[in-house]
């Protein structure tokens, strides 16, 4: 076979493989199946030209010469019915998909049962084949430049009002192809035979394969179609009509055998090939649905978290001020603000207080939860003096340790003031939070030691107890939200482990750190709190 019918040949084979892969593979979207309609009728057109040129009988000839002009027609058509859909993301309007399948129908009898438009064929004495024109052989052109320059002209007008990069860069693609294959088909396909020029009309159905490979890398971009897996099937088809014209042009028996062979070997690659492609592809397609439910999940989370954090803040604001009103009238009753009260009045009351207390701290760690998962927490950063701060949070204290039997000691190691640049009421609610802790963990005639040092360019704070201890494993649970350690748990069971999380929360926030150190369970602990120092208040 002669190479230029051959190389014709192939690039329709490859093209109409695309154009079927394309249709197979649309998913009900409208620009895949217009776009393989499209690429349909470029195959077409090869097809026509390649038998065109290839056969010898006159009756093939004739009409190879009205179906390829057909193809080449429809082609425009199609390709104006593929920008208007890619474009849209929609159906073409039922008037303009009416107009079009009017016009080719009409065009399609006078191609093929008249001879206005294509009069047959010739071959003239060097044995090159031409066309006989009719008199309506200008509708072919009219055909083709309307609907190619409508379509340039919706590509260009779309582009320049697009701000979406990566569409435009589609865009770019599916012009830059357009352009290339017109310009030659132009010369080759429509001017040159009005010269009587035929021997290059092969070209133009040949370069349509750069057209084709531009607009399906655009149309992959734009991720109507799995492009992996639509490389995939291409790249096979394209090695099978290899592999096939190879076979068929075999000389010999012991050569179709072999290519035969390789024909068949190929195909199971291929279809394995496939397969595994086509998983991993709806596997991704899950995966990417369930990305994407998940997203809207943890959106719905965010919402309800909110709405959580919302409700806490409301709902502690309102218990504080009743609770605030109950703890301050059992003092009252216990100084003996409305008489003297019986031995077992003062019991009950003395619980009652205890009990007010308790709450009004849980109520407390609640509150500030919601502040800082709203980001609502602030801080009056000023000079503090953070030895005072601390020295009021274990004088607070005292009394509490006193009832327990513990011995509660504060040092100061540095022997002079300290300060800082800090929220005073956040940083004392911290100190009393650790000290509190130590108190509460630590059994009867037990010690309780806070200390406070300076560390270079840091104030470190350190509460020490011999309580109940912490062992190792259980360390990372201390800082985190609604955690606690089984042992805390026992001796407190009223606690939310919400306390240690507000507290690293606002050290970090003055850009400080916090952390514990323990021997292990039974062997006591101690709570370490860093402080940026400030030489310049220091030094007032």
């Amino acid at each position: 076979m002669d190479p230029i019918i051959l190389a014709t040949l192939l690039v329709a084979l490859i093209v109409a493989a695309i154009s079927l892969i394309f249709y197979f593979q649309s998913q009900g979207y409208v620009a895949s199946v217009a776009y393989s309609i499209f690429v349909f009728t470029a195959a077409m057109w090869g097809f026509g030209v390649s038998l065109f040129l290839w056969t010898s009988s006159p009756m093939l000839s004739d009409l190879s010469a009205r179906f390829l002009y057909l193809a080449g027609g429809f082609t425009a058509p199609a390709f104006y019915f593929f920008v208007e859909t890619f474009i849209s993301d929609s159906k073409l309007p039922r008037i303009k998909t009416f107009a079009i399948f009017v016009t080719s129908f009409i065009l399609f009898i006078l191609y093929f049962f008249s001879d206005f438009i294509i009069g047959g064929y010739f071959v003239t004495d060097t044995g090159i084949k031409g066309f006989l024109y009719g008199p309506g052989r200008l509708l072919f052109d009219i055909q083709l430049w309307v609907f190619m320059g409508l379509a340039l002209l919706k590509l260009i007008k779309t582009r320049i009002k697009l701000k979406d990069e990566n569409l435009k860069t589609q865009i770019l693609y599916i012009t830059l192809g357009t352009y290339i294959v017109l310009s030659i088909a132009a010369i080759t396909n429509v001017f040159a035979p009005l010269l009587n020029i035929f021997q290059y009309i092969w070209i133009g159905p040949v370069s349509t394969i750069v057209w084709v490979i531009l607009i399906t890398y655009a149309i992959t971009m734009h991720r109507l179609l799995n492009a992996r897996l639509i490389a995939t099937e291409i790249f096979v088809a394209i090695i099978l009509i290899i592999f096939f014209i190879e076979t068929s042009l075999s000389r010999t028996t012991d050569e179709l055998i072999r290519k035969v062979i390789l024909l068949i070997g190929g195909g199971i690659f291929s279809y394995l090939l496939i397969r595994g492609t086509v998983r991993e592809a709806e596997q991704r397609e899950k995966l990417e649905v369930l990305t994407h439910d998940l997203e809207i999940a943890n959106e719905e989370l965010k919402k309800l978290d909110q709405a959580k954090s919302e409700f806490l803040s409301i709902a502690s604001h309102q218990l504080r001020s009743p609770l605030t009103a109950i703890k301050g009238y059992a003092s009252m009753l216990l100084e003996g603000g409305f008489g003297k009260l019986s031995v077992k009045a003062l019991e009950v009351i003395t619980k009652m207080a205890i009990s007010t207390e308790n709450l009004i701290r849980l109520i407390s760690d609640l509150l500030n939860l919601s502040r800082i998962e709203s980001g609502k927490i602030q801080y009056e950063m000023v000079k503090n003096n953070v030895v005072k701060i601390l020295d009021d949070a274990v004088d607070g204290l005292k009394i509490k340790a006193e009832k327990l039997e513990l011995n509660l000691q504060f040092e100061n190691r540095a022997g002079t003031e300290l300060w800082a640049i800090c929220d005073k009421d956040k940083i004392r609610e911290v100190f009393i939070n650790l000290v509190d802790n130590a108190v509460k963990y630590t059994k009867r005639n037990g010690k309780v030691l806070v200390s406070i040092n300076r560390m270079r360019d840091q104030i470190r704070i350190s509460v020490k107890d011999d309580g109940i201890g912490i062992s190792p494993e259980n360390i990372h649970k201390l800082f985190v939200k609604f955690a606690r350690v089984e042992d805390a748990a026992r001796v407190d069971p009223n606690g939310l482990g919400l306390g240690l999380y507000f507290a690293k929360k606002v050290v970090e926030d003055h850009g400080g750190k916090i952390w514990a150190e323990s021997g292990g369970s039974g062997k006591g602990s101690t709570f370490f709190v860093e402080l940026p120092f400030n030489k310049e208040s220091q030094n007032l």
